[in-house]
């Protein structure tokens, strides 16, 4: 397998810029491992309001390998949940492996979770502040589940809120039944609201791949556009209490 660590440069809202890694694999049966265009913005948006997430209690859905997870822990949060299916042995390699590359390992951790089945958390007293996702709602099926795991989360603490940024695939598709059903309602934060021009326009926001294939290693620096966001959805979800 071939696995790359990605060194981003992303500028916060405290007018510093950290410089989170993650890792990839780069083979036909790992979709869920690279960086999606909504991961990206999903770390945008957080490196926008880093104060928000400061001293945070944050949980990540579905994180692949959660770089939104990265930029928060990078950022001062106080805890930082990274989950995955069950059974994702690979995507909790490099979620591991990523924790260790930022130093990060006295804030986040790894705890696999499949959306829906919550048993493991009910009896642990997680009272999280902010949950993250990117691109989880990928697949109609999975829309019940993800907003039932959700709703679980906001019924600990009625104050915690969903942030995730997701590709709108289909005008067809809506939350809204799904919403309704858990009391949930929904924001659109507009992109402009926390991206400036210089990411719409395509220019390097990252750089910096390590890549290694078996023990052989290799650095390179490349000039990558930043993926086309225009269809990317950024929303909030919260309690309608």
């Amino acid at each position: 397998e071939m696995r790359i660590c990605k060194t981003f440069r992303i500028e916060t809202s405290k007018g510093i810029t950290i410089s989170p890694k993650v890792f990839e694999l780069l083979d036909s049966s790992s979709s869920n491992l690279f960086v999606w265009p909504s991961a990206q913005i999903l770390s945008l948006f957080i490196a926008s309001r880093a104060d928000e997430f400061c001293d945070r209690n944050i949980l990540e859905l579905g994180a692949g390998n959660a770089l939104p997870s990265i930029v928060a822990g990078l950022l001062g949060a106080n805890h930082v949940i990274i989950t995955e299916r069950k059974g994702e042995v690979r995507a909790e390699d490099i979620i591991v492996q990523g924790i260790h590359a930022n130093d990060l390992s006295k804030i986040c951790k790894y705890v696999p979770l499949d959306w829906g089945d919550l048993e493991g958390f009910r009896n642990e007293n997680y009272c999280i502040d902010i949950l993250l996702g990117s691109d989880v709602f990928y697949s109609t099926e999975d829309f019940d589940k993800i907003l039932y795991t959700v709703a679980i989360f906001i019924s600990k603490n009625i104050k915690t809120i969903f942030y995730t940024a997701y590709q709108e695939r289909s005008s067809h598709r809506t939350l809204k039944p799904y919403l309704d059903k858990y009391g949930l309602v929904a924001e659109i934060i507009p992109l402009e609201s926390f991206m400036h021009a210089v990411h719409f326009e395509g220019e390097c926001v990252f750089s910096n791949f390590k890549a290694s294939s078996g023990t052989t290693e290799s650095e390179s620096l490349f000039v990558k556009k930043v993926d086309t966001f225009s269809s990317i959805v950024m929303i909030k979800i919260y309690s309608d209490n």
